[in-house]
């Protein structure tokens, strides 16, 4: 028995040292100017890094994840968020609006990043090895222009990966059409069920959006990627469809139904860790909450500190007045703070919102705080100020799983209104808990899907079999405008025949009556 023991130890042995061995070399680069997205991007670099291979991060924040498998290459580029007119992005929800707000502000930040000191330093470092990575996972929601390390570093396969709601041009790039009939863009504040004048209004966003992406944003993203890495570099866009994988961070509980191809995989929650015990002041404060608690925070990049005083005076006036306990994300000392308020730098924001406790969220409908909400189930009083969170914001509130409140017309009546319907209105829990059971209801992890996917990447890094020819077809051939042309031709063509035939045969009626009258 001893002999047959150390021969199974041996193998087990063997097993784990060919899995070092064949671990991969990959590339994240995480570079949309959020600490959301580089906290999303840092936990798949993670999960990752857990399976043994090497991973590199080129990332616009610093580590928050300290993993021997884990490099970490900082940019130091991000949005300046305390120079951010809160009161007037708020009242700016207009999608038009926000198409030019973001494909200016994205480009932007991509050319600060890649014409950065760091940004020439990563790829003087790699430049000369020949092909560093096996794979590079791309956050797609925007630097088309970082694809260009794609080619210097010999071309490996790419997979591209977003936390974000999936965006016309990232549907493009996956070779996914989306269809404006039933599908709202994703800056748009609609539902899948539009009446006719929604649908044309959708339909106008659709083809404004693709004229900004093609003439403007394309156009200015292969102009930066060919001064930085050559004027050979292909079209961005086409290197973008060269991806064998999308996952996103969508899910139709908010964004809705739509068509996806199989290469197309929503890894939605992976973020969402399992509840841990919260630390001992923090539970005692909420298992003490016997009427409830509510959790306020405006996510990682909209800090209390930004919030302007006549607002932050309305929650302090409406938080001493409610009999609820109030756990707030704010790193700021304020005066006079009511004895039922909390307040903290950082709180482990899932871990809170699974507190049974915990009654209301009141956040700026960020896409992942949003689903955090969702898995445990807490309605939101959801607030909004760019981009993504107006759709979001808008669609918790039809759905029954919010109420919707604009930060410029905050009165103390309306925020004291709001918390006491979400509070004593059974209908918000009812409705959340519906959703909540459905998007925890997965038949595989969202963890074990993203690591499939990428390690089938690796393993199949040539194949097309998933790739839809859609990728590789111009806009003409997808919307079968050249075939619509011919038999538009041959429809007129018959029709002026039969003209032509009647006209004919009418001349020759004329003419025989006329000999038959004389």
């Amino acid at each position: 028995f001893c002999k047959v023991d150390m021969l199974l130890y041996s193998f087990i042995l063997i097993l784990f040292l060919l899995t070092l061995c064949f671990g991969a070399n990959i590339l994240i680069m995480s570079t949309v100017p959020s600490l959301s997205h580089s906290i999303w991007n840092q936990r798949l670099a993670k999960l990752i890094a857990d399976r043994n291979h090497q991973v590199t991060v080129l990332d616009s924040f610093p580590s928050k994840i300290f993993h021997p498998n884990i490099t970490h290459h900082e940019l130091g580029i991000a949005f300046d968020f305390q120079k951010f007119d809160m009161k007037k992005y708020s009242l700016q929800s207009s999608p038009w609006f926000h198409i030019d707000l973001t494909f200016y502000l994205v480009h932007k930040s991509c050319e600060q990043q890649l014409t950065s000191p760091m940004a020439k330093k990563f790829l003087d470092a790699y430049k000369d090895k020949n092909k560093p990575f096996d794979l590079i996972i791309w956050d797609a929601a925007c630097c088309e222009s970082f694809l260009g390390f794609l080619v210097k570093f010999g071309s490996p396969p790419l997979v591209s990966a977003t936390p974000a709601i999936s965006s016309l041009q990232l549907m493009n790039y996956a070779g996914n059409y989306d269809n404006p009939s039933y599908v709202p863009l994703s800056f748009s504040l609609f539902t899948s069920h539009m009446n006719f004048w929604e649908r044309v209004e959708n339909t106008l966003l659709y083809l404004y959006q693709i004229k900004t992406f093609y003439f403007s944003h394309i156009p200015n993203e292969n102009q930066l990627a060919k001064r930085i890495f050559g004027s050979e570099t292909p079209n961005v866009e086409e290197l973008a469809k060269r991806s064998l994988v999308t996952l996103v961070g969508s899910h139709p509980v908010i964004e809705g139904v739509k068509p996806l191809l199989p290469s197309t995989v929503s890894i939605a929650g992976f973020q969402i860790d399992k509840p841990k015990p919260l630390e001992k002041e923090l539970q005692s404060f909420l298992d003490s909450a016997t009427d409830g608690a509510i959790y306020f925070s405006f996510g990682t990049n909209l800090l209390c500190e930004y919030l302007e005083q006549e607002e932050l005076d309305i929650f302090i006036r409406v938080f001493k007045e409610i009999k609820q306990k109030v756990l707030w994300k704010c790193g700021m000392d304020i005066p006079n703070l009511p004895k039922n308020v909390r307040l903290g730098k950082w709180f482990n924001q899932s871990d809170v919102l699974a507190h049974p406790n915990v009654k209301v969220f009141i956040s700026h409908s960020g896409l992942l705080g949003t689903q955090e909400a969702l898995y445990h189930g807490v309605p939101v009083l959801a607030f909004s100020f760019i981009i993504d969170q107006h759709f979001i914001a808008q669609k918790l509130e039809k759905m029954g799983l919010g109420i919707h409140l604009i930060y410029a017309d905050l009165t103390v009546s309306t925020l004291k209104n709001a918390l006491q319907r979400l509070l004593t209105e059974p209908s918000f829990q009812v409705a959340m808990k519906e959703r909540s059971a459905i998007f925890r209801d997965t038949p595989i992890p969202p963890r074990d899907l993203a690591i499939y996917w990428i390690e089938h990447a690796l393993r199949h890094p040539r194949t097309n079999l998933l790739r839809s020819p859609v990728q590789n077809m111009s806009f003409y051939h997808v919307l079968l405008l050249d075939v619509i042309a011919f038999f538009v031709v041959i429809i007129a063509a018959v029709i002026t025949l039969l003209v032509l035939l009647a006209k004919c045969s009418l001349k020759l009626f004329c003419k025989r009556s006329k000999l038959k009258s004389h």
